[in-house]
């Protein structure tokens, strides 16, 4: 049970989001309920046009997070998706295996900033997908790393509810689900940041680096580490 609903109490259009992120097969594989430990995850990066000073910087960085988490020395199944934002939201890599995932072959930064709006489409899908399956096993981390304030969320109308106030909803949702939340404010505050989405804003959750191509990295690297390091009883039992 979830914000007062059961586990399949979803809409059709949810679902379709879902089957359009995480490919029916890919989802089957990391829901299963074997008993083996699986993460996921959910790396989420400003594409805006303040990021071009930054040059193919996030894109190596991406594609170094995608080569590190492929094999875990604990046995764990590692999945991974990249979702970039500008003035649109765009699912760069899909929900993949991380053994069998391809590199990000391009990178372009340009637009505004659809933050608020893309992490929570994004935080919407994924606890639809727990509550479609109910994974036993999945441990899910998100990472918002981000230069800059959203600009584009609320137009061209102004919703009835706005955002942030979605994006909050959807991310208490997340974490009472036992998603792991994390921003990475480069040159801009990231307890802000956090707390702008709904984000813990603690020291171990919200980084505030500052603008620079070695925070960027940075960021990324801490979000790999995140992912992928060993928690004793981490994962709920089946």
């Amino acid at each position: 049970m979830a914000n007062g609903k059961s586990t399949h109490d979803v809409s059709p259009e949810s679902v379709a989001a879902v089957n359009q992120l995480v490919p029916m097969d890919v989802s089957g594989q990391m829901c299963l309920d074997d008993g083996k430990p699986k993460t996921l995850s959910v790396m989420i990066l400003d594409r805006s046009g303040s990021m071009a000073k930054y040059g193919d910087t996030p894109q190596k960085c991406v594609n170094d997070h995608l080569t590190a988490i492929k094999n875990q020395p604990d046995g764990r199944e590692q999945f991974v998706t990249v979702i970039t934002f500008a003035d649109n939201a765009k699912i760069e890599i899909p929900v993949s295996p991380a053994a069998t995932v391809q590199p990000l072959e391009a990178y372009l930064a340009d637009g505004g900033t659809l933050q608020w709006r893309t992490v929570h489409e994004t935080l919407k899908l994924f606890c639809t997908l727990h509550r479609m399956n109910d994974p036993k096993n999945l441990k899910v981390f998100v990472g918002v790393i981000s230069d800059g304030d959203d600009n584009l969320s609320n137009k061209p109308t102004y919703p009835e509810e706005p955002y942030p106030k979605k994006t909050q909803k959807w991310a208490k949702i997340a974490l009472d689900l036992g998603f792991e939340l994390f921003a990475y404010g480069i040159g801009i505050d990231g307890k802000k940041l956090a707390e702008d989405m709904g984000f813990p804003s603690d020291d171990q959750h919200a980084f505030t680096l500052e603008a620079s191509v070695a925070s960027v990295r940075e960021a990324t690297t801490h979000f790999t580490k995140s992912t992928t390091r060993v928690h004793s009883g981490f994962w709920k039992k089946p």
